[in-house]
C-alpha cells in the first residue's frame, strides 16, 4: 500500500488546489503514481481558525471534491481527511483530536522555523506527553537550516514520527541531509506535501524510484509499510521501531 500521508489537495482551502479542476489533476497524477491513499492536510492555524470553523470548511471542500470524483465514474486514490496544524502549547486547550487523521489517533504538526531552543523542546515534549495523540512531524527536512542532527534527534525523542517531502529526496539542497536520516533509519513516512499540478506536484513515484535505486527494495517498502500501519493505526512505537537497524552494509 502506498499512502501520501502529508497534501494540499482539497480545493480552496488554503495555498494547496485552488479549485476542483487542479485538485482532480492532483489525484490523477497521485493515482499514476500508485498511491492508494492520500491525507488531505489543509493548513490550520491557532491564531486564524476556531476548530469548528476548520473542520466546516474542511468538510464542504472535501464534499466538493468527492461530488466531482463520483461524476467522473474513474477510480482515485481514497482521501482520509487531516490536518497539518502548526504547534502551539494553547492546542492543548482545544479538542484537538478533531483534528487527528480520520481513523487514527495521529496529529500531523508543523514546527515554528526557528533554532529547537530549549523553551521549544520543552514545551513540544510537553505536548506530546499530555496531548494524548500520536504525534507526526510534518517536512523534516524544513528544520535543517536551523538546527543541528542533534537538535533533531532531541524533538524526536518519545516515539515522535518524523514525515519527509518527496521533493527534499530529489533536490541536491536538502538530500544529504536527508538521506543520512534515512539511512539510520531515522526517518519514517513520507509525503508529496503536494499544492499544485505545476509548482508543487506530489513526485511520490520519482523519490519512490530514487530511493528504491539508492537503498534497494526492502529499505523503501519497509518505508511504505510504516505509512501503511500508520493509517491502520498502529502504535508509534512500532513504526518508529520498523526501519531501525535494517541496514546491514
Amino acid at each position: 500500500m502506498r499512502v501520501d500521508f502529508h497534501s494540499h489537495i482539497l480545493p480552496g482551502m488554503d495555498d494547496g488546489a485552488k479549485d476542483v479542476a487542479q485538485a482532480m489533476e492532483l489525484l490523477g497524477m497521485l493515482k499514476k503514481d500508485g498511491v492508494d491513499v492520500v491525507v488531505a492536510t489543509p493548513h490550520f492555524y491557532l491564531d486564524d481558525d476556531s476548530v469548528d470553523d476548520f473542520l466546516k470548511a474542511r468538510s464542504e471542500s472535501a464534499l466538493r471534491l468527492n461530488e466531482a470524483i463520483l461524476s467522473s465514474k474513474k477510480n482515485f486514490p481514497e482521501i482520509r481527511l487531516g490536518a497539518e496544524v502548526y504547534f502551539s502549547p494553547a492546542l492543548l486547550e482545544l479538542e484537538i483530536d478533531k483534528l487527528c487523521i480520520s481513523g487514527t489517533n495521529y496529529l500531523l504538526i508543523e514546527l515554528p522555523y526557528q533554532s529547537f531552543s530549549t523553551v521549544l523542546l520543552n514545551s513540544f515534549h510537553d505536548f506530546v506527553r499530555y496531548c494524548g495523540h500520536g504525534i507526526i512531524l510534518a517536512h523534516i527536512e524544513r528544520y535543517f537550516e536551523f538546527n543541528t542532527f542533534g537538535s533533531i534527534d532531541e524533538i524526536l525523542e518519545g516515539e515522535v514520527l518524523a514525515q519527509f517531502n518527496c521533493d527534499s529526496a530529489l533536490e541536491w539542497r536538502t538530500r544529504n541531509r536527508l538521506l543520512k536520516l534515512f539511512f539510520e533509519g531515522r526517518l519514517h513516512i513520507m509525503g508529496s506535501d503536494a499544492h499544485d499540478p505545476v509548482r508543487r506536484p506530489p513526485r511520490f513515484g520519482k523519490a519512490e524510484k530514487f530511493l528504491r535505486r539508492k537503498y534497494g527494495n526492502n529499505e523503501v517498502n519497509l518505508l511504505l509499510k510504516a505509512a501503511e500501519l500508520a493509517i491502520k493505526n498502529a502504535e508509534s512505537g512500532k513504526i518508529a521501531g520498523l526501519r531501525q537497524g535494517s541496514f546491514s552494509f
